[in-house]
């Protein structure tokens, strides 16, 4: 009886649609299967590849996956391909506006029959593509690290028209953004959108946002909160816009305003894909597995949560996580059955990353062979085995700072000090998790 509801609720909602899909499955096994065998030779001579994407749900993978993909290509990599056909049923989109952009260099295969009939041609060996390599590994080191690093120096590989600028200054307007404003996007992963508590580490707050918002306004700057109506609202201020739960929201607008935003700040959830294929720096709050903490894109800047053991009732150095297999934790049960648990990066935290991401994006950052001594201490506490092993983006600086105790290093000298670091080396090594 729920399997006969189920198709009656389909029926009123897809009509015709729902049909396609219904035959498309029939045709399956009985048809695109055993004609798969047949076309997969004369595809690999053609050069032709077939990828059968698994996650166009998620705006992040339906970003990250071909942008990766496209760049393997572009610097040697992988054999080019004369073709790519990118099978994704439409009803499944995260949003059609990226793959709008897409068709630059991909087909997409969307409608039901032929969906179900390339999905076949997928499976074949020297025809598909495997893109869960690029972000989906669990365990191993991703794809991505090396490609990006590869790739480093040159322009992103997607990019706005002046028909997409047009429509979105129109938006901007809309939305209260002078003409000759710039903005920051922030977004914070919120479990109101997935409800999903097997990744419930990667959550954070909005409320620890706030300082950073005030920094990047206090600079003449404004903030567009993205997201959806499931998310936390904001309180209103001065030139910060509450997007997630705005009227204007729409698939193309989420795109424009992260594609010309002047960075992103976020934690790690699936908009980062916007900024990284769209080239524009991110500032990645709150990385868990502490293994993701190196972001996608050269210019992007990471700092990862502090894990703190409910044993030992203290937090754990950076070498005893990324010395043990919590390191690599993908999943909410396995910090329970550690008794671990991640601590979200608090406001001050929050508010460094997002202080050293306007002086990158302008230009005026400052580096000192303290600082560059503390990256490259934590960057050797990365190993093959962890997930963002090799990638060419940062850690933050003020968090390495704060934290260095967590490094083990000792202080610098005072005299290699700049004024802006004093006062910035304490490390909870024993508080209390909200210490």
């Amino acid at each position: 009886m729920k399997q006969l509801d189920w198709v009656r609720e389909r029926w009123r909602n897809e009509g015709l649609y729902f049909v396609q899909i219904v035959i498309a499955r029939a045709l399956y096994h009985v048809v695109f299967v055993p004609l798969s065998f047949v076309l997969a030779p004369l595809l690999r001579r053609a050069n032709v590849r077939v990828w059968y994407h698994d996650y166009p749900q998620h705006i992040g993978h339906l970003t990250l996956d071909p942008d990766c993909y496209v760049k393997e290509g572009l610097v040697g990599l992988r054999p080019p391909a004369r073709k790519t056909f990118f099978v994704c049923r439409r009803d499944r989109i995260a949003n059609s506006e990226i793959l709008r952009h897409w068709r630059r260099y991909l087909v997409p295969v969307t409608a039901p029959i032929p969906h179900d009939a390339f999905r076949a041609l997928a499976r074949r060996p020297g025809v598909g593509v495997d893109g869960l390599r690029y972000f989906s590994l669990v365990g191993e080191t991703a794809a991505y690290p090396e490609i990006y690093r590869r790739y480093s120096g040159r322009p992103a590989v997607l990019g706005l028209t002046d028909a997409d600028h047009a429509r979105g200054r129109q938006a901007r307007a809309r939305l209260g953004i002078p003409a000759d404003a710039w903005y920051v996007c922030v977004h914070c992963r919120e479990p109101g959108f997935y409800d999903d508590d097997v990744h419930a580490y990667r959550n954070a707050s909005i409320a620890n946002f706030t300082d950073a918002m005030a920094m990047i306004t206090a600079a003449g700057g404004w903030c567009v909160r993205m997201g959806d109506p499931s998310m936390t609202p904001l309180a209103p201020a001065p030139q910060v816009v509450d997007y997630a739960h705005h009227a204007e929201r729409a698939p193309w607008l989420d795109v424009y305003l992260v594609a010309s935003a002047r960075f992103f700040l976020g934690t790690s959830s699936g908009l980062l894909g916007v900024a990284a294929a769209f080239g524009v720096p991110a500032g990645l709050t709150n990385q868990a597995p502490m293994s993701v903490v190196l972001p996608i894109g050269e210019h992007d800047v990471g700092i990862p949560k502090l894990m703190w053991d409910e044993n030992q009732q203290r937090i754990l150095t950076f070498a005893e996580v990324l010395g043990s297999p919590a390191g690599n934790f993908r999943f909410e049960k396995h910090y329970a059955e550690a008794g671990l648990r991640p601590l979200e990066n608090d406001p001050r935290d929050i508010a460094d990353l997002t202080r050293e991401m306007l002086e990158r994006t302008a230009g005026d950052v400052e580096v000192t062979a303290d600082d560059e001594a503390l990256q490259q201490a934590f960057k050797r506490l990365l190993a093959p085995g962890h997930y963002s092993y090799g990638a060419g983006s940062r850690v933050g600086r003020d968090f390495l700072r704060r934290h260095r105790a967590l490094l083990d290093v000792p202080s610098e000298t005072r005299s290699s000090r700049t004024p802006e670091a004093v006062g910035m080396d304490r490390a909870p090594t024993t508080l209390s998790p909200d210490g």
